[in-house]
């Protein structure tokens, strides 16, 4: 998908749309813990389009993905993110912010629990990558499945991860 992707961006300057599948794979796979074929049959029956919440794991904890990626042309480097101050009024129980290369390799991960979210962007009108890195909990450079230690305690305990 993601050599298909490249090879149409060189060739009509802009890039499908797959940062959404790519980023949801990456954050379970790599982020999450799961096995790919785990994450396959957790999307079974999935529709494309889901309020709120992108990944629901084997324990029922919802996941929330945003991601962007630059296009590598003038000004494409992001300074506002897919993340909104609207996520606010979370369903989920984390939140990912994933900023890819132009490659779609990853250059950083960032996760949120939802009042950490809340009171990083809480009177913010825009979600900016700056913000994002002084407040969040950065998950590039770890092992699979850091994520669950930055839960909430209640999340922990009503999923019995505690």
């Amino acid at each position: 998908m993601v050599r298909i992707a490249l090879e149409w961006q060189e060739s009509f300057s802009v890039a499908p749309s797959i940062t959404t599948a790519i980023s949801e794979y990456d954050v379970a796979v790599r982020f999450l813990g799961m096995e790919p074929v785990e994450y396959a049959k957790l999307c079974q029956g999935k529709t494309a389009v889901q309020r709120h919440v992108d990944i629901v794991d084997r324990h029922g904890i919802s996941f929330q993905v945003k991601a962007n990626r630059p296009s590598g042309g003038p000004g494409s480097e992001p300074t506002i993110t897919s993340a909104k101050p609207s996520n606010l009024n979370c369903l989920w129980n984390g939140l990912f912010w994933v900023l890819y290369h132009m490659d779609y390799s990853i250059r950083e991960c960032w996760f949120f629990a939802p009042g950490e979210f809340s009171k990083a962007f809480e009177g913010q009108k825009y979600v900016r990558p700056a913000r994002i890195r002084q407040t969040g909990h950065d998950l590039t450079h770890t092992e699979p499945g850091a994520a669950y230690r930055y839960l909430h305690p209640a999340v922990k305990k009503r999923h019995n991860l505690i």
